[in-house]
């Protein structure tokens, strides 16, 4: 940050016309606070991430040799909160309530179709809502969506080993 606000006080000082100087200016700081913005912003950083990279599905091998790996979709302009996709269950997501159900009733249904997944049920805990997922006998995961005071919505996926 510092090499480009001595970049830009040197272009400035030293550029004879102060028309090309001004447009400089112009085009160059609100491109920077944007970056600025979105790099030490994590709301901003999430919020545009939802839009241009938005996680498709969670996918986790470690469930184990009894489990067949399974792909859980997401819903649109959901984001991965960490630093890598092994396995860590938690998403940021700008979808609300009645959209992450019917995404999932929608999602859950098809995947029992085609036998991916046994059984599924409603899930409503005091600040959860979400559906109980059995994939296999005994083993569950449970999809869960905890609404913040903003807009955005905190998606768990927990797998449960019987």
């Amino acid at each position: 940050m510092l090499a480009v606000i001595i970049i830009t006080w040197l272009i400035v000082r030293f550029k004879s016309n102060k028309r090309m100087t001004k447009i400089f200016l112009s085009i160059s700081l609100p491109i920077f606070i944007i970056i600025q913005l979105y790099f030490w912003n994590l709301e901003f950083n999430n919020f545009v991430k939802s839009y241009v990279f938005p996680s498709r599905d969670f996918v986790c091998e470690d469930y184990g040799v009894e489990v067949k790996e399974i792909a859980i979709p997401l819903p649109k302009r959901t984001v991965f909160l960490g630093k890598e996709e092994a396995c860590s269950p938690i998403y940021s997501t700008y979808v609300s309530d009645t959209y992450f159900l019917d995404f999932y009733k929608t999602e859950l249904d098809s995947m029992k179709n085609r036998g991916e997944v046994l059984s599924y049920s409603y899930v409503e805990n005091k600040d959860e809502i979400g559906f109980e997922v059995e994939i296999s006998p005994g083993n569950k995961v449970d999809i869960l969506i905890q609404r913040s005071e903003d807009s955005t919505g905190l998606i768990t996926i927990e797998y449960k080993r019987n």
